[in-house]
């Protein structure tokens, strides 16, 4: 049987950066929706920032409180706990799937971290081989 390797592919910016583009379901969010990804290997989990949280209509108030404070730039934050979560990226010619117990979420009214971007964390990337070249740009392997 021969085996597979899905790869899926982020875009390299000019100041270094790396995105990947997902859609991302749950049940708090009525449809599947597009999510801009910053791969940040500085983040345990994986965190969708105010402005998709305003973009997707997920009521933080309906939300728990994740346990503890989370580490941003700009300091120390309270965050809320996403369930059930599943993230959807394009690769080669199929679609891979990554079931996630959890994201963590910033209320938009509450923080504001600043950051443009939600954080594809550690949770997933570890699931995978990464591969970052300036030539290549980035890959996920599995």
């Amino acid at each position: 049987m021969e085996h597979i390797i899905l790869k899926i592919r982020g875009v390299l910016q000019n100041d270094g950066h790396a995105y990947i583009n997902a859609f991302i379901a749950c049940p708090q969010i009525e449809r599947i929706a597009p999510i801009v990804f910053l791969v940040d290997l500085g983040a345990t989990t994986t965190t969708i920032l105010e402005g998709d949280c305003t973009r997707l209509g997920i009521d933080c108030d309906s939300l728990e409180k994740a346990p503890g404070e989370t580490i941003v730039p700009s300091g120390r934050i309270e965050t809320y706990i996403l369930r059930d979560v599943t993230l959807v990226f394009e690769t080669e010619g199929e679609l891979e799937f990554e079931r996630l117990e959890k994201v963590d979420v910033i209320n938009p009214k509450i923080d504001s971290v600043l950051l443009p971007f939600s954080l594809l964390g550690i949770d997933v990337i570890s699931r995978y081989k990464l591969t970052y070249s300036r030539n290549n740009g980035l890959t996920l392997e599995r």
